[in-house]
């Protein structure tokens, strides 16, 4: 409960430029699609900070690691606020659009710096505390961390933005993480091997052997495409879904935010109930194909949506999208945590968040493209539909897996 409650609320942090964006990007003179590029860059430096992430654990322990992925969220968001204060409170040309745009590029790195340290740390922990009858499921629940997070996002902060400016809602995030850290100083998180060498300076075999292990192993490999391809349709979805319906189809902020809750309420219930599946009766690598192929087909209909459409039919498709795009987390991350050699834990899930963030960062960045080239979200959907459709058939033949099984041996 309490590396998922963290979870929850850095996830939360990192949603609200997102949200924010149809606000925010007017005053920073700069189109909203750009949004794109800095959630591109935050998924960028997940991925040093994932992969640093057991040799901190090693040095630091758990719980002083997950405190550095609260700060380090808190100070990007605050970065934020404080772009936003320079944006309103000087006369500055609109030339100075440029200027924003370098001081939010480089709040993303901020930001991705911190959030890339907590899956690794908080899956170490719950590996080593849960038995494995109950894996899968214990596995789901901690990931619904990331919808739960996202909900709250769209719901909270929509509501926020009526009462006050987007830069206080965000001094507001921040401290709520600040105060989530300090916290944490009560926290008791024992991990085998964790928090016992001391200090020391980060080798550069910390960065890069998990992420060669992954691509030495068929099994890994073949995840680490699933990682990929799944994880970009998820972000990309989740950073674009309040501005497709704010401002492709005429929703306010309130209701746009509030479809984008509902589908991530969508979203924790299907991480359970794919992770209990998992645990008593299908097995994991079919139900990751089949919440692959269904996530495709969704995201293929969004491109049916317009405004004449009512309100609960958007609602519908929007909650069953999101409900079927965060499935596969829990579960996917159950498989990889199993599958790797004991006492690896940390450092598989470094690796493999590797190729987690290059789908997150594809995802909103190829959209973003496709804005900008064709001004179409109906293009952008189809096209983030196909690499999800061809890992989602990819895994549904036992003989690939076979073959992979075998080469792996």
């Amino acid at each position: 409960m309490i590396t998922a409650g963290l979870h929850a609320l850095c996830t939360m942090t990192t949603a609200a430029p997102g949200v924010l964006a149809p606000v925010a990007a007017r005053e920073f003179g700069l189109p909203v699609s750009q949004v794109g590029v800095m959630i591109a860059l935050h998924y960028f430096a997940t991925v040093p900070s994932g992969l640093a992430s057991a040799a901190l654990q090693t040095r630091y322990g758990a719980v002083r690691v997950l405190q550095m992925s609260a700060i380090g969220v808190a100070m990007a968001i605050l970065s934020c606020a404080l772009a936003g204060f320079v944006a309103i409170g000087t006369d500055l040309p609109a030339s100075a659009s440029w200027f924003f745009a370098a001081w939010l590029l480089a709040t993303g790195v901020i930001y991705g710096t911190g959030y890339g340290l907590i899956n690794p740390v908080s899956a170490n922990v719950l590996f080593h505390a849960t038995p494995v009858k109950l894996r899968s499921a214990a596995f789901s629940i901690k990931q619904t961390a990331v919808p739960v997070g996202f909900g709250m996002a769209g719901l909270f902060i929509p509501l926020l933005l009526t009462q006050m400016r987007w830069q206080w809602v965000a001094v507001i995030l921040a401290c709520i993480l600040a105060a989530a850290a300090l916290a944490m100083f009560a926290a008791r998180l024992y991990v085998p091997g964790v928090g016992a060498s001391g200090g020391g300076l980060l080798r550069w075999n910390d960065f890069i052997g998990p992420v060669r292990d992954i691509l030495r192993d068929p099994l890994m490999r073949r995840r680490g495409m699933m990682a990929v391809a799944y994880s970009g349709t998820q972000t990309a979805i989740t950073a674009y879904l309040v501005t497709f319906l704010n401002v492709e189809i005429g929703m306010t902020l309130v209701a746009a935010g509030s479809v984008m809750a509902m589908a991530q309420v969508g979203g924790v219930t299907s991480r359970i109930l794919l992770g209990v599946s998992a645990d008593l009766w299908m097995k994991p690598r079919i139900q990751l194909a089949i919440a692959g192929i269904a996530t495709a087909v969704c995201c293929i209909a969004m491109v049916a949506i317009t405004p004449q459409w009512p309100y609960a039919a958007i609602t519908a498709l929007c909650v069953l999208f999101g409900t079927l795009s965060f499935a596969w987390n829990g579960v996917f991350h159950a498989e990889t945590a199993s599958i790797a050699a004991p006492g690896q834990i940390g450092r598989v899930t470094g690796g493999m968040q590797v190729f987690v963030s290059a789908g997150a960062m594809g995802g909103p960045a190829l959209v973003s493209l496709i804005l900008a080239l064709t001004s179409s979200f109906g293009v952008a959907f189809v096209v983030l539909a196909l690499p999800t459709l061809v890992v989602g058939v990819m895994f549904l033949s036992p003989a690939r897996e076979g073959a992979a099984v075998g080469e792996a041996r």
